[in-house]
């Protein structure tokens, strides 16, 4: 079991109670997980820890000796926000499995309430990077002459087919960068491979201080495209002057502000969680 700091989120969580006289057993546990997996949006299964005094997330290897669970299906995400169906749906499995079990069960929040929530979350999945390019250049071993334009406390990352990404000295990752070919960087192919253009990437709800973060990602655009003889251009593919990089640190500070009035601070765990 892993550890939670509390219990199911109240601002990006549907959550269901179950109440039980004696711990429910392996086998009933992993029927429930099994469950939850099934409606199209993220969900946890949190056990209440006795001796901790905490709550606990449950995965498949968890043992079933709480008394008290919380079934939590998350509420928007990038995909969108949850629809009437799968919230029906999540209830009806967490109340069939609790009658099967004999044990109690309540909603923690009603639905109605959560149904007028999922709707000023929509803001928030429209906001999902903020992207800048370095093109006209083709070049061998692209990500790992860019490594070495960054000084020792950054690092690009490549991982088989996943985005290249540069990440601070704690490990977080401030941007990745993408292939503009349909064939993604891989650890085997970074030395030899060509493209004619590269993506550099922000995803701006997952970063705290997107300004340095911008900052950082800029400066190392302008030193690819400086290595490879290429330009940087922004997402409209103009030219990224330094107008143009003021303009969308703005933006940023906008959108900022409006994730934490809706409780959503960008790079929490929670903004992590909802646009994971």
């Amino acid at each position: 079991m892993a550890p939670a700091a509390e219990g199911a989120d109240p601002v990006i969580e549907f959550a269901a109670d179950i109440e039980m006289n004696e711990p429910v057993g392996d086998a009933a546990l992993r029927e429930l997980l099994s469950q939850l997996a099934t409606f199209g949006k993220p969900a946890r299964l949190l056990g209440w820890d006795d001796r901790a005094g905490t709550w606990r997330v449950l995965d498949r290897s968890a043992h079933g000796d709480c008394r008290k669970l919380q079934a939590a299906l998350q509420l928007v995400n990038r995909a969108g926000p949850v629809h009437a169906p799968q919230l029906n749906g999540f209830c009806d499995a967490v109340r069939a499995w609790a009658g099967v079990t004999g044990h109690r069960w309540r909603s923690q929040i009603p639905l109605p309430r959560w149904m007028l929530r999922a709707n000023w979350m929509r803001f928030a999945v429209k906001w999902m990077w903020q992207s800048a390019e370095c093109r006209g250049a083709s070049g061998r071993g692209v990500p790992r002459r860019a490594d070495r334009s960054r000084g020792s406390c950054c690092r690009f990352r490549p991982r088989s087919g996943w985005p290249v990404s540069l990440a601070d000295a704690g490990g977080l990752t401030l941007f990745t960068m993408e292939n503009h070919e349909p064939e993604p960087f891989s650890g085997d192919r970074l030395a030899t491979m060509q493209t004619p253009g590269l993506t550099l990437l922000l995803d701006v709800p997952r970063v705290a201080d997107g300004a340095a973060a911008l900052d950082r990602m800029t400066q190392a655009a302008v030193a690819i495209a400086e290595a490879l003889g290429g330009f940087v251009v922004d997402d409209n593919r103009v030219p990224l002057q330094d107008a143009g990089v003021a303009r969308i640190k703005a933006q940023l500070q906008r959108i900022y502000t409006a994730m934490a009035e809706r409780r959503i601070p960008a790079g929490s765990l929670r903004a992590q969680r909802l646009f994971a």
